[in-house]
C-alpha cells in the first residue's frame, strides 16, 4: 500500500496522541482535524463549547504580582464545534482538540508562547538524537522520575513505548473501533510489519529502562525521504499513554527484537469496553489522564464539557500550573454568543469572527461587559471542494465557480472590515505571508466576480452541451464524459446552518444566481453540526460538491498531511478528496526542507500556493482579524492565534 504521507503526520499524531492517549491524540492541523492536527477543518462560525491539597480555600492566596497559588474560580469557554469524542483516532472538532490539549501534559517536546518547539523540561531528564549509518534517525529518551496520573499511577518509560504499540495495533483498525490513530506511522523502524499484523514488536522501538527509551525512523518511506526535515525537532514528540486503564492486564516489556505487549492479550474485544463503550470508555470519558486538567463530563444536549484542575499536575515547559479550578467548554448558538457574554453566561469567547458578532461584542465591552484581544488568523474561512467526483472534480469547474462568486461583497458584509481577501492556502498570521505579503499578492490569480470567465473556464473544459448532447444554448450546460455519458452542470453544496455560520446565507445571494447565468445550477443544503461534519468527511448520506466551512492551520502547519494522493488519506486528512501530484509533491518538498532554512521552505511553499491557486481545491474566502472577548474577572489572559487557547489559559488566573 502506498503511503507517502511520512514524517509530520504520524509525529503530530504522536505530539497530541500523547497529549492524548493520556486522554486523546493528534495535534495539529491535523488534524486541528484537518479539524487538526490539530486543529482543524469548523463551521465558520466563526470559522467551522481540588488543588493540591485537596481543599479550595475562599480567598486564593495572592502573591506579590497577583497570581495566586492555590487553584478557584471557574471560567466558561465558547469553542465553535464539540462533540463527544474525547480522544483522538474519531475526529477534532476545535473544542474537542482544546480539550486533548488540557487533558495531556508531558509530552517529551513543547510549544511555547514565542512559537518555538522545544524539548520539554518538565518530562524530559535527558536526550540524544543520533544519526545511523543507514541514514536513519535513532531518538533516546530519559524521562524525569515523580511523572504522575491523575489517579496517583507512576508514568515511566513503558507508558511512552505503549503509545506507539497502542496506536498502532492492528486491533485499532478493526470494525467498531476503525481508529485512524496508525495511518503515516509506517515511518518508524519496524512498525510496518507491526501494523499489519505480522509482528508481534516494532524492531525500532526500544524499552531501555524504567525511565528510558528510544525509537527510530526510517531514512526514507515508499521512497519517500523522511530527513531532512522542516520541524525536525518533533520527531522526537511522543507522550505517555496509561495503558494500565487503556488495556488492563498487559505489560510492556523489551523483547528479542524491539518492545512488545505480553499479559493479556489486546484485542478489539477489549478496546471496545475500555475505549469504546459509551459511558466508561476512555474515548468518551478519559477517566485517567496527566495534563492540567482531568475530565468531568460532557453534556450533549447542553453542549458543554467540564474539566478540573489535575492536582498531580506539576506544570507546563515553564513549570506553571493552572490556577482556574474549573473549565466548562460549551459551544453556544452563534446568534445568541454576545447575549450570552453580556449576561454572564458565557466568560470567554475565542477566535470570533464577523462584524455582526465582533461589532456586538465592541458594544458589549464599551458597555462595561469585558475586555478583549485581536489578532490575524491562523487560517482562512473557506469553500471546500470534492475533487473526485461530479462537476467539481474538474478544475475548470472549480475556477469557474470561483468566478460566480462575489467575494469582495461576501467578505465586506460578513467581516465588515475585520479581515481580508486570501487567494490561497494561507494565512494572515503565517510568516510566510507576514514577510513577504507583496510577492505573494503580485503571484496570485485574484477571482473578481467575472462571468465571462467563468463562461471562458466552462466551454474550456468541455461545458458546451445541452441535455440532448446538441449545441448549448440556454439552461443547464452538460459535458460528454469518456464513457459517452452526458453530465449536467448540477453541483450539489452543503453547508452550515445559518445559526452555526452567517456565511452560509450569504451564497444564495452572491454565488447562486450567478451561477445559473453561467448555465450551472448549485443546490444549497443547510446541515445541522453532525450532518455537516460527517459530509465533510465523506460519510453522510449525500456526496456534496462542495461545502463552505472554515479550517484552522496546526502549529507546525504540514500542507503536506492534506494533499496526500494516497485514497487512503481521502477524507479524514485530505478532505477535498484530491490526487494531484504537483500540489502534492510541493507540500513534500516543503517537507523535506532542512529545518531552519527559511529562504528553501519559502520557494518551496510559494510553488505550493501558486499550484494550490490554479487548481482551487478550495475557494479561500477571507482571512479574519480575530477576536477574543472575555469577563473582566479573567486575568492574565494574551495570546496570538498561532498559541493555543489551552495553552495560554495556564497562565490565568479568577479575579471574582
Amino acid at each position: 500500500m502506498k503511503k507517502t504521507l511520512s514524517l509530520a503526520l504520524a509525529l503530530l499524531m504522536l505530539l497530541a496522541l500523547l497529549a492524548a492517549c493520556s486522554s486523546a491524540s493528534p495535534s495539529g492541523d491535523a488534524p486541528t482535524t484537518n479539524n487538526d492536527p490539530a486543529t482543524g477543518d469548523t463551521p465558520d462560525t466563526p470559522d467551522t463549547p481540588d488543588d493540591n491539597t485537596g481543599d479550595t480555600p475562599d480567598t486564593p492566596d495572592q502573591p506579590e504580582g497577583g497570581r495566586p497559588t492555590t487553584p478557584s474560580g471557574s471560567l466558561i469557554v465558547y469553542f465553535n464545534g464539540l462533540d463527544a469524542n474525547m480522544m483522538s483516532g474519531w475526529g477534532n472538532a476545535v473544542g474537542n482538540a482544546a480539550i486533548k490539549e488540557l487533558l495531556g501534559g508531558y509530552s517529551t517536546v513543547a510549544f511555547t508562547r514565542g512559537g518555538e518547539f522545544i524539548i520539554n523540561p518538565t518530562s524530559v531528564k535527558n536526550f540524544e538524537e543520533t544519526v545511523n549509518d543507514d541514514g536513519s534517525h535513532t531518538y533516546t529518551i530519559e524521562i524525569n522520575p515523580g511523572l504522575v496520573y491523575n489517579d496517583g499511577t507512576e508514568i515511566t518509560a513503558k507508558d511512552y513505548v505503549f503509545s506507539f504499540l497502542f496506536s498502532c495495533h492492528p486491533a485499532m483498525g478493526a470494525e467498531g473501533l476503525e481508529s485512524d490513530l496508525a495511518y503515516g506511522m509506517e515511518i518508524y523502524t519496524g512498525a510496518l510489519p507491526y501494523i499489519n499484523g505480522e509482528a508481534t514488536s516494532i524492531s525500532g522501538l526500544h524499552l531501555l529502562d524504567t525511565y528510558k527509551f528510544s525509537f527510530s525512523i526510517d531514512a526514507e518511506t515508499d521512497g519517500y525521504p523522511n530527513f531532512p526535515y522542516w520541524y525536525s525537532i518533533v520527531n522526537a514528540s511522543v507522550g505517555a499513554t496509561p495503558y494500565h486503564v487503556y488495556a488492563p492486564g498487559v505489560d510492556v516489556v523489551e523483547g528479542a527484537n524491539g518492545a512488545e505487549l505480553t499479559g493479556v492479550e489486546l484485542t478489539a474485544e477489549l478496546l471496545q469496553t475500555t475505549i469504546n463503550d459509551p459511558t466508561t470508555g476512555q474515548r468518551y470519558n478519559p477517566s485517567v489522564t496527566d495534563g492540567p486538567y482531568q475530565f468531568v463530563s460532557y453534556d450533549s444536549a447542553a453542549s458543554q464539557a467540564t474539566l478540573k484542575v489535575n492536582p498531580n499536575y506539576i506544570g507546563n515547559y515553564e513549570g506553571t500550573k493552572p490556577m482556574i479550578e474549573t473549565l466548562v467548554i460549551y459551544q453556544a448558538a452563534n446568534a445568541t454568543l454576545i447575549d450570552e457574554f453580556r449576561a454572564g453566561s458565557l466568560d470567554l469567547i475565542t477566535g470570533l469572527g464577523g462584524a455582526t458578532n465582533i461589532n456586538a461584542g465592541l458594544d458589549a465591552v464599551e458597555d462595561g461587559s469585558g475586555s478583549y484581544i485581536s489578532f490575524p488568523r491562523n487560517g482562512y474561512g473557506l469553500v471546500v471542494f470534492r475533487c473526485d467526483h461530479g462537476p467539481t472534480q474538474f478544475e475548470e469547474v472549480r475556477r469557474a465557480i470561483a468566478y460566480c462568486l462575489d467575494r469582495e461583497e461576501l467578505v465586506r458584509q460578513f467581516t465588515g472590515g475585520f479581515g481580508s481577501i486570501v487567494n490561497s492556502r494561507y494565512g494572515a498570521a503565517q510568516w510566510m505571508y507576514q514577510e513577504n505579503k507583496d510577492l505573494v499578492e503580485d503571484t496570485m490569480i485574484s477571482y473578481t466576480l467575472n462571468l465571462e470567465k467563468a463562461v471562458e473556464e466552462l466551454v474550456a473544459g468541455g461545458w458546451t452541451l445541452n441535455e440532448t448532447g446538441g449545441a448549448y444554448e440556454s439552461g443547464i450546460r452538460y459535458k460528454q464524459l469518456d464513457d459517452g455519458t452526458l453530465m449536467p452542470l448540477i453541483v450539489e453544496m452543503g453547508s452550515p446552518t445559518p445559526a452555526q455560520s452567517p456565511v452560509s446565507e450569504m451564497f444564495g445571494t452572491f454565488l447562486l444566481p450567478n451561477a445559473l447565468e453561467v448555465g450551472m445550477q448549485i443546490n444549497q443544503d443547510m446541515l445541522e453540526s453532525e450532518a455537516y461534519f460527517a459530509a465533510r468527511s465523506g460519510e453522510g448520506d449525500k456526496a456534496y460538491g462542495m461545502m463552505n466551512g472554515g479550517t484552522g492551520f496546526a502549529t507546525a502547519d504540514s500542507p503536506w498531511y492534506y494533499y496526500d494522493t494516497d485514497p487512503t488519506s481521502f477524507g479524514q486528512y485530505n478532505s477535498n478528496f484530491i490526487a494531484d501530484q504537483e500540489l502534492y509533491d510541493a507540500t513534500m518538498a516543503m517537507q523535506n526542507t532542512e529545518s531552519g532554512d527559511k529562504e528553501t521552505y519559502f520557494a518551496n511553499w510559494m510553488k505550493f500556493v501558486t499550484r494550490f491557486n490554479k487548481i482551487l481545491p478550495d475557494i479561500p474566502l477571507y482571512a479574519d482579524e480575530y477576536h477574543d472577548f472575555f469577563k473582566s474577572k479573567l486575568k492574565g489572559y494574551e495570546r496570538v492565534d498561532t498559541y493555543p487557547v489551552a495553552a495560554a489559559l495556564i497562565d490565568c488566573w479568577i479575579e471574582e
